[in-house]
């Protein structure tokens, strides 16, 4: 009872196999990309921000300004956007890492 199947049905089966072999193989690579963006993206978020003032319309790094008591200091974000991260406190020190995010 073991009869060999019709080529048309080999050809068919074969067809499947290869698309379903295709659509794993590209859903692999999908997976592979978010996991590495995710890891990116971690590892980018594990990094403290870059913190500005700004003087007269420029803005400055704060490692390279005499930081005055109350001046709003800012993060660039990924967006190309400036955002108020914290204060100067009385002593002319930056807040503390833990509260800017």
């Amino acid at each position: 009872m073991n009869r060999p199947l019709p080529p048309e049905t080999l050809e068919a089966l074969q067809d499947q196999h290869d698309k379903s072999i295709g659509i794993a193989l590209a859903q692999a690579e999908a997976n592979r990309r978010l996991v590495d963006a995710a890891y990116e993206q971690a590892a980018r978020a594990a990094e403290p921000p870059q913190l500005y003032v700004r003087r007269g319309g420029a803005w400055g790094r704060v490692e390279r300004a005499k930081l005055r008591p109350g001046e709003p200091i800012f993060s660039l974000r990924p967006n190309g956007q400036y955002e108020s991260v914290g204060v100067v406190d009385s002593r002319g020190e930056l807040p503390p890492r833990e509260l800017i995010i």
